[in-house]
């Protein structure tokens, strides 16, 4: 064994190659690709824990974290998920560790997820309250806005956090921890320097949204200390139980909008069904009804005899005498086949002539049995067309009518359920964060101004934005 490590440590270098090139080819690719696939699954199983929205799913996300190798290009992906999982739990400390966590190949790492960092680390710098640090943060936030691609939807989302931010500390006054004039320049500059008006629309949505949060958050803290905790407690009970009565109604409206489209898709086919027997139906009202007789024509003229050759007479040139030369065989058989052809020919127009009268005795009669027919086949068809477009008029009728109430019935129910299912949800978010206001002792969580009591971050646009950096 020692003779073996001697010669390996002072073998060439073309030797070293060659071992390292054996060892490249006989490496299993399948068991590559194979661990490429399962940590595929495994980054898309971290961005469903984000999508579901349920709580208490950090150890399974940091479990799929953990299966991805560390120089997988998928790391920081998954590293950017599982922050906004521990955000979410509430695990900040952990979520700034997941973020500032640095890569061997930075380069390697999507822009996106690049850009989306710099908004969770601002997020978690302001819920830490470190005024400074959460400042610089900003300020680099929205210079990023102003050069960042609009195309994937990043800027969109840096101006909407930016927006929430502003809209959110304008409510602490002077107290806010990022000055006001700081704060009402980044507003100016988003307005006037950033040419996507998607991006520009969704700052001053989620300022006003982020206004009207804090507004109802501060009131129902108010409202809720005066009544006291129980009573606070059981009207958020009674919120969440109005919740679920609007959910269920939501499932049962779905089913009947299932069941109207599953109708009127039937009805569609049978609609269909129906113009195509119409179109058959009228194609045949526009043929002739077979079997209609032709009036009896003229037998045309008696076909001409052929001429029986008669042969020739000669001169002898020496007596002077003429005699007969009969026709040539060839003559004769010519003329025995068209002999042949006139009798035939004669004997039919003999027949023709023969019939003519008859036929035209009864021409008449056989015309009127056929007007009968035609006029029997024409009524039927008169009729079914008919009974098909009475048909036809009644699905069309029923096919509108459940469209009516698709749009205006059933479908109509369902917005509403919809919006008032919104609203509630939205109310108890705000009734949540402001029981445990009123719960709490603790001087720090009692200051309302802070990011995880507010809707800063849109969850379900990260999860679009990540996916979209798998591919």
């Amino acid at each position: 064994m020692q003779f073996l490590q001697t010669n390996f440590l002072h073998s060439s270098k073309t030797f070293t190659v060659l071992l390292i090139s054996i060892a490249i080819l006989v490496t299993p690719v399948s068991f590559c690709f194979a661990g490429e696939k399962e940590e595929l699954a495994a980054a898309k199983a971290l961005i469903a824990i984000i999508e579901n929205g349920n709580a208490g799913q950090a150890k399974q996300a940091e479990t799929l974290f953990a299966s991805i190798h560390a120089d997988s290009s998928l790391k920081p992906i998954a590293a950017y998920a599982l922050a906004l999982v521990q955000i979410r739990e509430p695990q900040f400390p952990e979520a700034w560790k997941s973020l500032t966590t640095p890569w061997k190949d930075p380069a390697a790492v999507p822009d996106s997820v690049k850009i989306g960092k710099e908004r969770l680390k601002l997020w978690l710098l302001l819920e830490a309250g470190k005024p400074v640090e959460a400042e610089t943060q900003f300020k680099r936030l929205v210079t990023m806005s102003l050069a960042v691609d609009s195309a994937n939807g990043d800027q969109e989302a840096n101006c909407g956090l930016i927006g929430g931010v502003v809209g959110m500390l304008q409510l602490d006054g002077n107290a806010a921890c990022i000055p006001l004039l700081t704060l009402e320049k980044a507003k100016e500059l988003i307005l006037t320097k950033v040419k996507a008006k998607n991006a520009k629309a969704k700052m001053e949505e989620q300022l006003h949204e982020a206004g009207e949060w804090g507004a109802e958050l501060s009131a129902l803290v108010s409202k809720f200390e005066s009544m006291g905790t129980e009573k606070a407690n059981e009207q958020n009970t009674s919120t969440q139980s109005e919740i679920e009565r609007i959910r269920q109604k939501q499932l049962e409206l779905r089913d009947g909008l299932k069941s109207a489209g599953g109708e009127k898709k039937v009805l569609e086919v049978q609609s269909k069904k129906l113009m195509q027997s119409q179109k058959i139906i009228l194609a045949e009202m526009n043929r002739v009804t077979p079997g209609k007789p032709v009036y009896p024509a003229d037998p045309g003229r008696e076909p001409s005899r052929p001429t029986q050759p008669k042969g020739s007479y000669e001169t002898d040139p020496k007596t002077q005498a003429r005699k007969y030369v009969p026709p040539s065989d060839r003559e004769e058989s010519q003329y025995q086949q068209k002999k042949n052809e006139y009798d035939k020919r004669h004997r039919e127009w003999q027949q023709r002539v023969a019939n003519l009268q008859r036929d035209r005795q009864e021409y008449p009669a056989k015309l009127q049995q056929w007007e009968q027919l035609d006029a029997a086949r024409r009524a039927s068809l008169k009729t079914q067309k008919e009974a098909i477009e009475t048909e036809f008029k009644s699905t069309e009728k029923a096919i509108g009518d459940l469209q009516g109430n698709i749009n205006q019935g059933v479908g109509k129910d369902l917005k509403q359920a919809g919006e008032q299912l919104e609203q509630m949800e939205r109310f108890a978010a705000i009734s949540s964060v402001a029981l445990k206001n009123v719960a709490s002792n603790d001087p720090k969580a009692k200051h309302l101004i802070r990011p995880s009591n507010f809707q800063l971050l849109d969850l379900m646009s990260e999860c679009t934005r990540l996916r979209k950096s798998l591919r």
